[in-house]
């Protein structure tokens, strides 16, 4: 009899234990799930780390705690203790519904840290949208983040927020390719309403990264063209002009244009430059084929510096004609002249027309 009484109050001890152990457990995850609640993720990882050291397997209290380092950026503790707590789950439904709440968990933070005006936190979401992933893939989780990543783009988009709308943007079209149309859509609406150059500039640069469609492409190929028209020098023309046409050159002919243009400033500049070492130069304009023209008159034992960006022909009263070429655009050409006491020299176009400046010298 008195050994069924001593069987008994064991049994009911261990059973006293075991609630009280389990009204402790509830009581812990309890008070941290408050904590939690009011922001104090720091406070509740004090509770939470000394329940988990006591009781490894303790599956809410593993949650709780990945949950409390995820909000305050201990991303590899969290990612161990979300492992553990997924692995001390027997039963699959049980499993997947916590991956389910992990992925959430996830999620939300990868919005927080995006939507964060520091940039050094933001750079850390693309590393919690890959972990939200890692736990639940299903197309209703993505759609859900893109539509997240689609709405905030469209808004730091209206408010001229290139940079936060840009991120909202790769991070969508990261997830769906499909989805470039719509944002170049977004970025050409925006370019419409129109803006500074600097502003218009990263907005059509923006959509056609996105898609290259027809349209997008003759949108940018045209504000580039519209740029060049006002550039201040013709360099700065070029330039617009090669990018212009860099998806489908809409503007060669404009830039081949703009190309010789650039060479007859230069080549003037270079003409300048040799006036001052050998003062004014005399200047002829081949224009037509077979027309000579009498350039000058100097005696035997001569020479002439010119500068010319085109072939031309030569001839005098004593030397049989010949073509004379172009000039290096940095450097006259000195050709030295010998014949009679007295040389008329006369220039003629040769294949395309020619502007000559020269400078007869006596040798």
């Amino acid at each position: 009899m008195k050994e069924k009484r001593f069987f008994s109050l064991i049994v009911f001890l261990f059973a006293l234990m075991s609630i009280i152990a389990c009204d402790s457990m509830t009581t812990v995850v309890q008070k941290s799930k408050d904590l939690q609640k009011n922001g104090r993720y720091e406070d509740s990882i004090v509770i939470l780390e000394k329940e988990t050291a006591k009781k490894p397997n303790n599956r809410d209290a593993n949650y709780l705690l990945g949950v409390a380092y995820l909000n305050t950026g201990r991303f590899e503790s969290a990612h161990r203790i979300f492992t553990t707590a997924v692995e001390t789950k027997e039963d699959v439904e049980q499993k997947a519904r916590l991956k389910k709440e992990i992925a959430k968990e996830y999620r939300e933070t990868f919005y927080r840290y995006l939507a964060n005006v520091n940039p050094s936190d933001r750079q850390k979401a693309g590393m919690l949208l890959k972990a939200a992933l890692a736990y639940n893939s299903v197309p209703e989780f993505i759609d859900r983040i893109k539509n997240h990543l689609k709405e905030n783009g469209m808004q730091y988009l209206n408010k001229h927020t290139l940079e936060r709308a840009d991120e909202h943007f790769d991070y969508l079209y990261s997830l769906d390719k499909g989805s470039g149309k719509v944002i170049t859509e977004a970025y050409l609406s925006a370019f419409k309403q129109g803006g500074e150059d600097d502003y218009l500039t990263l907005l059509v640069e923006q959509a056609i990264s996105y898609n290259d469609d027809t349209e997008t492409k003759k949108t940018y190929s045209e504000y580039y063209f519209g740029l060049s028209r006002k550039a201040e020098t013709t360099e700065k023309a070029i330039a617009y002009l090669e990018t212009a046409n860099k998806h489908g050159n809409l503007f060669a002919s404009e830039l081949a244009i703009k190309k010789e243009q650039l060479k007859e400033e230069q080549f003037l500049e270079t003409v300048k430059k040799y006036e001052a070492e050998f003062g004014p130069a005399q200047e002829i304009k081949l224009t037509e084929k077979g027309k000579w023209l009498l350039a000058c008159a100097i005696p035997d034992d001569s020479m002439i510096y010119y500068l010319s960006l085109n072939d031309f022909k030569k001839r005098d009263n004593v030397n049989k004609e010949k073509i004379w070429p172009a000039s290096s655009p940095q450097k006259y050409t000195r050709y030295n002249i010998w014949g009679s006491e007295k040389l008329n020299i006369e220039f003629s176009m040769n294949d395309k027309p020619a502007h000559i400046f020269y400078w007869p010298r006596k040798s």
